[in-house]
């Protein structure tokens, strides 16, 4: 047995010892980590609804910023309505009746 435990002292024993103390307590901190980030994971769905809730957001307060900056400024440019009159039945009546005599010469030039 001395020969084979020779070289072996409580010192390097005790190091041994500490040195798998040591990856035991690193396994189970890597352990607890991957449990926890397992456990703290949010489903594909709820980031993507959470996200475009953001862009939604993101767009309201531009469309907000560029109507309440740019309206005024909109309508001072708008061009103004054409005012005219609207044809009367008679001038009506006349475009139709006009269109008959057009219409037969058309049929018959063909």
């Amino acid at each position: 047995m001395k020969q084979i435990h020779g070289k072996l002292t409580p010192e390097k024993v005790d190091e041994t010892m500490d040195n798998l103390r040591e990856q035991n307590a690193l396994g189970e901190e890597i352990v607890e980590a991957m449990n926890s980030v397992n456990n703290n994971q949010l489903d594909d769905a709820d980031l993507e609804a959470e996200f475009e809730e953001l862009q939604q957001e993101q767009l309201d307060e531009q469309m907000l910023k560029l109507s309440s900056a740019s309206v005024p400024h909109a309508i001072r440019d708008m061009p103004g309505a054409v005012k005219r009159e609207p044809p009367s039945k008679a001038a009506v009546e006349d475009e139709e009746e006009d269109d008959g005599p057009r219409q037969l010469q058309a049929e018959m030039a063909m």
